[in-house]
């Protein structure tokens, strides 16, 4: 279905172009279409440079696909060509490689003193490795990206292109997600063989492209369990272990299926139907974030597995959050992305306990006070989670998510504080700083629990309970 469609977006082309002519490695393609796009309409009509239009920018349009980011190619000073729309900056130190913003869009430029067939050839994979003229629109396609883009292949140019740099791998994992293409088998041993090399790419670059593929839709179908292995360490061993007496499946399997289940509850507009307009808004810039926590959710099983009659973790969900927090910063995740993920990890048994006992509004308001609007994101993961197990409790889990839920949107603003920060200033003669913070999280939780009744009581149980010197 998927390749009848790009033959369709690819004959449409040929009959809107007209004839195409072969001279070696290069096509002969009226591409009039192309400029329709207003900026690339712009950037023909500078005389001064010979400008190949390349890369994604040019994949994308032979899908019939917009694409934000504009890839460019000319022969000379890149940067002075960067310059006309902008203070550019430098994309890599060995090339004469740059970026700029123009009008909202990224535009990138590399200066070349080869020829393009040449610079074409360098570049990761045959789909990306086509470019056109934009003067003359003569069309070059010297590794037949376009045979592989109608057959819906991602294929590596050279197993030297990929070594040289291994976050390539990630970039053909990605574009696998996001246009729903095989990668063939070669260029497949090729990101195993080399994924060891990721170990020693700038954490910087790793996450950018994690950032990426978790942001497409179908990242479960990428999952290659050895080359996450390297990035997420600990994640094959899962391989290693079933979940349950009572399964067949390895905690691997599961994770995966987890992450498959998440992105049909977050396509399925009929799940949580009542509440979908708050989840998407939620979820805006958090699914990325999301999806890496479900994938990794139960990485420290392996080393917290008890067996007698039934099959125990403990504690993995609290070792799996305070593991995250070192990986987090190694791959440099920047802190709020850090304690979103931390918050998950360290919650995702929470809603499946409280599916197993009488639910009770306390309950309800505990777990949205401790996780705020993050609860969403439980949620969501909870369902994927009990899906993947295979659904026997789903219907108990459903309950409990649409009655938080439900809570969370109408109710929630009846969770007051029971005293503010100027309270414990007042009474407890602190300056302003974290431990404020830390006081009030003990008031309130005591408040939810009906510990204490009001602001009275809450001051006089801090006082009680708190031993000045950890003031």
């Amino acid at each position: 279905m998927v390749i009848n469609f790009i033959l369709r977006i690819i004959e449409q082309y040929v009959l809107v172009v007209g004839s195409i002519k072969r001279e070696g490695t290069k096509l002969i393609l009226r591409f009039e279409n192309i400029f329709k796009d207003e900026i690339i309409g712009k950037i023909k009509e500078i005389k001064e440079y010979d400008i190949f239009i390349v890369g994604g920018y040019l994949r994308d349009f032979l899908l019939g696909k917009k694409s934000r980011d504009i890839d460019l190619v000319v022969y000379g000073d890149g940067k002075k060509f960067a310059s006309i729309f902008g203070i550019p900056f430098k994309l890599k130190e060995e090339f004469d490689e740059w970026r700029v913003l123009y009008n909202d869009r990224i535009i990138d430029v590399l200066g070349i003193d080869c020829s393009i067939v040449e610079d074409l050839k360098r570049r990761d994979f045959t789909i990306n490795s086509m470019g056109m003229n934009l003067k003359t629109l003569e069309f070059f396609d010297p590794m037949n990206g376009m045979k592989d883009l109608k057959d819906c292949i991602i294929r590596a140019n050279s197993a030297e292109n990929i070594k040289n740099d291994p976050v390539r791998i990630l970039r053909g994992l990605r574009m696998m997600a996001e246009l729903g293409f095989t990668v063939e088998e070669r260029t497949m041993n090729y990101f195993k063989e080399y994924s060891m090399l990721l170990r020693n790419t700038a954490p910087e670059r790793i996450h950018q492209e994690l950032v990426l593929l978790f942001s497409a839709k179908k990242t479960s179908d990428t999952i290659i369990p050895e080359i996450f292995d390297i990035i997420f360490p600990g994640f094959l061993k899962m391989k290693e272990i079933k979940g349950s007496v009572s399964t067949d499946k390895d905690l691997l399997t599961h994770s995966i299926l987890s992450l498959y289940h998440l992105e049909e509850i977050i396509e399925n507009d009929n799940i949580l139907k009542k509440y979908r307009k708050h989840i998407k808004r939620y979820l805006k810039d958090k699914i990325y974030l999301l999806k890496i926590a479900t994938l990794i959710h139960d990485i420290k099983k392996p080393e917290t597995i008890v067996i007698d009659e039934k099959v125990h973790f403990y504690g993995h969900d609290k070792e799996g959050a305070e593991w995250f927090k070192k990986i987090g910063r190694d791959l440099r995740f920047s802190n709020k992305e850090i304690d979103f993920i931390y918050t998950i990890l360290r919650n995702h048994m929470w809603i499946h306990l409280l599916s197993t006992v009488e639910l009770t509004e306390r309950a309800i308001r505990r777990i949205i006070f401790r996780i705020g609007e993050d609860v969403i994101g439980l949620i969501l993961f909870t369902i994927a989670d009990e899906l993947a197990s295979g659904g026997d409790n789903i219907e108990k889990v459903m309950n409990v998510c649409n009655k938080i839920l439900e809570y969370y949107w109408t109710k929630k603003k009846e969770i007051k504080p029971v005293i503010l920060g100027r309270d414990i200033i007042k009474h407890f003669k602190i300056s302003p700083g974290p431990e404020i913070g830390r006081l009030l999280r003990i008031a309130q939780e005591a408040y939810i629990e009906g510990v204490v009744r009001n602001k009275k009581e809450a001051i006089d149980f801090l006082k009680k309970n708190i031993k000045k010197e950890e003031l």
